[in-house]
């Protein structure tokens, strides 16, 4: 997102982008306050974003539609008197907008499930929760019309369960149920499976390889807990999405700290119906993009990049050549700058110039070779 094409500090921005990896068009919506997209769902008419919006004060749920180039059709907001956020949209079997995410309520929050006509009007508007904190963060539409939210809360145990709760057609909370013991459970998708059933996927720090892992939980059609399974390393791995698969299993996608090339990956699990993996093998694998800074030149990769403090980093060259780079933290603030040759290959570690930081960022220029 450019400052200068933005409407305030920050604006929602949506790309599209085509088979080849370019840039087809890029947008940047909000106001003159704060606003960011959370999520977004795609329809034949064009995309729906939702997210949160300061343009009343308070933080409200924004949602927002736009035709498939990208060109603003509506805005809705809807909320509390405290701050609201929404996480998910969905499209409705009948053309309907569905908006989950969080409210505040006092000094507790609750989930909310929103309905919208197509035309961006506001149906109706549901709490769902206890009188402690909840929160709603995944959704999908259910075979009945109605809708199913996964979050957390913290009403029955001092620790974050996982919560799911089902809200009919017409906005009546139906269900509500938690699972969760021995630590911090929390849902961040879920999708509903053939036999009106439910797959969830999150995180928990209850079991598992180590510090978090991905859980994944299968609920029947009375929302009854039917397993569980977590997937994961020593550091902190978050499942933030999940889909059935056609024989029946689960795949979730994620981020993991356990493997990768870097501080933080993707990490994807594909799982059957009993929620085994082929192998407990983890494959890694990471495509560097050969940077050509001029097209008389050879492309440079640099790779794992970022990388933490103290960890080998890898710069590839075809040929000798001048380079000047620069050494950033995450934040943007320069470590180190150096004009230097560049031989084909360089391996280095990262030691002093790193040790106020978790992580780091080589960038590259060509300057000639």
């Amino acid at each position: 997102m450019s400052q200068a094409t933005a409407v305030g500090d920050f604006d929602g921005w949506i790309a599209r982008i085509e088979e080849d990896g370019t840039v087809s068009w890029q947008r940047t919506i909000g106001t003159p306050e704060w606003d960011w997209f959370h999520s977004m769902c795609v329809e034949d008419g064009g995309l729906h974003l939702a997210g949160v919006t300061y343009q009343y004060g308070e933080a409200d749920a924004w949602l927002v539609k736009v035709d498939l180039q990208g060109d603003e059709i509506w805005q809705s907001v809807v909320g509390t008197p405290g701050d609201d956020e929404a996480h998910a949209v969905l499209v409705a079997p009948n053309g309907d907008l569905a908006v989950v995410g969080t409210a505040a309520v006092g000094d507790d929050s609750d989930a909310f499930v929103a309905r919208f006509h197509a035309d961006g009007q506001l149906e109706w508007h549901v709490l769902i929760g206890t009188d402690s904190l909840d929160a709603g963060f995944g959704a999908c539409s259910t075979q009945d019309g109605g809708v199913a939210l996964v979050g957390y809360t913290h009403g029955f145990r001092p620790h974050s369960q996982l919560m799911i709760a089902k809200v009919s057609v017409d906005g009546e909370e139906e269900w509500l149920q938690h699972w969760g013991e021995g630590g911090d459970f929390l849902g961040h998708a879920i999708s509903e499976r053939l036999d009106n059933g439910f797959a969830l996927a999150g995180v928990t720090s209850a079991f598992g390889a180590g510090g978090k892992d991905f859980f994944l939980l299968k609920a029947d059609s009375d929302e009854r807990y039917d397993f569980g399974a977590t997937f994961g390393g020593g550091g902190d791995d978050a499942a933030h999405d999940i889909d059935l698969t056609v024989d029946n299993g689960f795949i979730m996608v994620g981020s993991a700290q356990s493997f990768g090339p870097g501080p933080r990956s993707v990490f994807v699990v594909r799982t059957d119906s009993d929620a085994d993996t082929e192998s407990d093998v983890v494959t890694e694998f990471f495509d560097p993009v050969g940077e050509q800074v001029n097209p008389t030149y050879v492309g440079v990769s640099v790779f794992p990049n970022p990388t933490r403090a103290g960890e080998r980093l890898t710069i590839r060259s075809s040929r000798v050549a001048l380079f000047e780079y620069s050494l950033a933290d995450m934040s943007g603030r320069i470590l180190t700058h150096v004009d230097a040759p560049l031989p084909m290959m360089l391996r280095f570690q990262f030691l002093r110039e790193c040790k106020e930081c978790t992580s780091c960022l080589l960038s590259l220029r060509m300057v000639h070779g």
